[in-house]
């Protein structure tokens, strides 16, 4: 039996980043190891925890957003996968999140579907 995908959620909405919990281990079988709702809660999650995924709000609020938490996540487990999840498809957005730092992008509002697609 091959071991659960861990996934981190970084999220300011708690509500969607329940509906995103609930999704990822119920329908996709996966092991959520943390959820965090700012950037300095998500850097220090994902360097405790080192998930093998993890789904990134791109605007955060505060200083930093989600590419940042990104580029900290990559520099401790480059092979791990990131997607984004934002309410923008403008191209500003889109080169902020640069193709270096996304596995995937979601767009709001999210899928469930297509979130579980994005796994694959």
């Amino acid at each position: 039996m091959s071991e659960k995908r861990r996934v981190a959620i970084v999220e300011n909405d708690v509500l969607l980043a329940y509906f995103l919990r609930e999704i990822v281990e119920l329908d996709l079988g996966a092991e959520v190891v943390g959820v965090a709702h700012t950037a300095d809660e998500a850097s220090a999650m994902l360097e405790r925890q080192r998930p093998d995924w993890v789904l990134i709000e791109l605007r955060l609020g505060g200083a930093r957003d989600g590419v940042d938490v990104s580029i900290d996540y990559l520099r401790l487990k480059p092979d791990g996968r990131i997607i984004f999840i934002t309410a923008s498809s403008e191209p500003g957005v889109m080169r902020r999140i640069g193709e270096d730092h996304a596995y995937r992008v979601l767009t709001k509002p999210i899928d469930p579907t297509s979130l579980i697609a994005a796994f694959d």
